[in-house]
């Protein structure tokens, strides 16, 4: 019963940390930011890696990935979610997240369904900041 918890606990975390990163924040320009300290405008979020891979027809984002590294996956009810990409492993407040030509992934990794044309970055990202 508590694995369980744990899982849900988990799934929870992560698909409330996909919606956050995919919401849009008031647009400012970096410079406009930098000289105005103190206006409670964000950073940028920085990302610490980034793996870019080109879609495929009729392949999941998490098959593109799988193509080309070795991926560690937490299976949920929700889906795939990435835990780990070539033994980077989520943690220190770092999360694998992943975006389709700049759009933020909005539902897990293996129910996004790609095509050729679409850039996929997956991004070691630090999260809460």
């Amino acid at each position: 019963m508590a694995a369980f918890f744990r899982s849900s606990f988990a799934v929870l975390f992560v698909a409330t940390m996909v919606i956050a990163v995919s919401c849009s924040q008031e647009s400012t320009s970096k410079a406009e930011a930098d000289t105005k300290p103190g206006n409670g405008v964000q950073p940028e979020p920085t990302d610490s890696l980034q793996i870019t891979l080109t879609g495929a027809d009729s392949a999941s984002v998490l098959d593109v990935l799988e193509a080309a590294h070795a991926v560690d996956i937490h299976q949920s009810a929700m889906g795939a979610f990435v835990k780990g990409i070539d033994s980077v492993e989520n943690a220190g407040g770092y999360f694998w997240l992943y975006t389709v030509n700049d759009s933020a992934g909005k539902v897990a990794a293996d129910k996004y369904i790609t095509s050729d044309s679409d850039v996929v970055v997956w991004h070691y990202r630090k999260i809460g900041q």
